[in-house]
């Protein structure tokens, strides 16, 4: 059931000074759209997706509305987030080597024009900016967070074997970790088209 809570954060003068200077430093002041993906998930493994198709919805997102991607990282995430900034073919800026600390990230990414995430804290944060928001939800029960929906977009595999909420999956073989494996990038890109033209 959809609840009428709504998150509100705060953004300060000194936060919104240091959120320039990051979009500076990577060449992000020109007004050019923003998107955010956050692959990391500190909950455990069974959140993450891959590398590969994280690069892919940057390069297409970059290809179809020009802009430029930001890798969002925790600590401890900065592998993950490395090796999705190797595979884009699109220019993009990591904070995997450039930290933005939880202050400056509320400034960042209440200018995103769209964000991507796995079911984590940024995703949380987007939507209480009311920033468009993907949300790859895996093995996360999408009734544990169904509020404040209205420009959030989940995207999950219906499977036997899920929502599971394990920290690692414990299938082998075919079955393992397909409530990630199964979403494409196709699919997170359909989403953030409907949530880009609304």
């Amino acid at each position: 059931m959809r609840g009428a809570h709504r998150t509100r954060l705060a953004v300060s003068a000194q936060d919104e000074e240091r959120a320039t200077a990051w979009l500076a430093r990577h060449g992000l002041s020109d007004g050019a759209p923003l998107y955010g993906l956050h692959g990391g998930a500190s909950f455990g493994p069974s959140k993450l997706w891959y590398p590969d198709r994280w690069a892919a919805v940057a390069d297409e997102l970059h290809r179809r509305h020009g802009g430029r991607t930001i890798l969002f990282c925790g600590p401890g995430e900065e592998a993950d987030v490395r090796a999705i900034a190797a595979a884009a073919k699109s220019p993009v800026a990591s904070a995997a080597d450039d930290p933005i600390d939880l202050r400056t990230l509320k400034a960042v990414m209440r200018r995103l024009a769209l964000m991507v995430a796995t079911d984590a804290g940024p995703r949380h944060m987007a939507v209480a900016f009311d920033v468009p928001c993907v949300a790859l939800l895996g093995p996360t029960d999408p009734r544990f967070s169904n509020t404040n929906l209205q420009r959030s977009a989940l995207v999950r595999i219906e499977l036997p074997c899920s929502p599971c909420h394990e920290k690692a999956c414990p299938l082998a073989g075919e079955a393992f970790h397909r409530c990630m494996r199964d979403i494409s990038p196709a699919l997170v890109l359909a989403a953030a088209e409907r949530l880009l033209a609304a």
